[in-house]
């Protein structure tokens, strides 16, 4: 079996899956090898991709919270997030100045639509709802809550102070236990509480069980 990612791995920023790629994964497809693409990508986003290179096997989406079949558009698994703490997670994260995004239904939701939402939504060919408090709209479970610094290059911002008073110990979903993804380089111009917060292995990875995705300019947020 053949596990990828696909932003970045098969895809590159064009967003366009490259011949010689889609011809290797065939080819090891006809040898025998199943291809797993598994992505924080919603469902709808990466199906496209996943059809253009003629695989069938379930295709891991949202970091995990869903398992789909690509020719049926059925869901095999979904592991969602129970509305009370969607909620709570929603209007504390706002309360911090951070931008949220919300997935309902393989659709994305938003509070207000910003430049940084707008083009997320292009680039992956989506449909963006504009439905102005998330908190208090939100009425079924969230497949996956995103949440990114509105300035680019700094994957937390706000108080993490605040965020571990309110989440300390407490996963929104069963299971979660890292707080930052990928690598983050420390700068000597980054704010104090950003260069604590990164500092502090013990706290990313124990006491704040809560995924936080990078708002990085040009990257696209992943976080369930």
């Amino acid at each position: 079996m053949l596990a990828c990612d696909l932003d970045r791995t098969l895809i590159a920023k064009d967003g366009m899956l490259p011949p010689r790629t889609e011809a290797a994964i065939r080819a090891a497809r006809a040898a025998g090898i199943r291809v797993i693409i598994a992505t924080g990508r919603m469902f709808v986003s990466v199906r496209p991709y996943v059809l253009q290179a003629g695989i069938d096997d379930p295709v891991v989406c949202y970091q995990g919270a869903v398992v789909a079949e690509p020719k049926t558009g059925r869901w095999l698994r979904h592991e969602p997030i129970p509305v009370a703490l969607a909620k709570e997670a929603i209007a504390a994260i706002v309360a911090e100045g951070f931008h949220v995004n919300v997935y309902v239904d393989d659709e994305l939701f938003v509070g207000k639509v910003t430049p940084e939402a707008r083009a997320y939504a292009d680039f992956q060919g989506l449909v963006i709802h504009e439905v102005g408090d998330l908190a208090a709209w939100l009425e079924k479970p969230a497949t996956k809550v995103v949440f990114a610094p509105a300035q680019p290059n700094v994957r937390l911002q706000g108080s993490a102070e605040a965020l571990k008073r309110t989440f300390a110990g407490r996963p929104l979903v069963e299971g979660d236990t890292v707080a930052t993804t990928g690598h983050q380089r420390i700068n000597a111009d980054m704010p104090d509480h950003i260069r604590q917060l990164l500092n502090a292995p013990a706290f990313a990875l124990q006491e704040l069980r809560l995924v936080v995705a990078s708002g990085a300019q040009g990257h696209r947020p992943h976080r369930r």
